[in-house]
């Protein structure tokens, strides 16, 4: 993300190929700070726990952060 960008949306690789209508159920490490007064909060980067599951060719794929990258170390069932 780009300081004084605000929001930025993307769409990795390893997403395109999940199946059409399918949910994608992802596990994060908490990702908010803020400071002493609780004023403002702000969006961290995200982990390297941090994983997604979703639907691919009917069976169930795992994704993984990686730095700023996402990776599939390949399906789960």
């Amino acid at each position: 993300m780009e300081p004084g960008r605000g929001w930025q949306t993307s769409a990795p690789d390893v997403f395109r190929n999940a199946d059409e209508g399918t949910q994608i159920s992802c596990i994060t490490n908490p990702t908010w700070w803020g400071d002493d007064t609780m004023d403002e909060l702000q969006l961290q980067a995200a982990s390297e726990l941090t994983y997604c599951l979703f639907r691919q060719g009917n069976r169930l794929v795992e994704v993984h952060m990686e730095g700023q990258n996402w990776t599939s170390p390949g399906l789960v069932f």
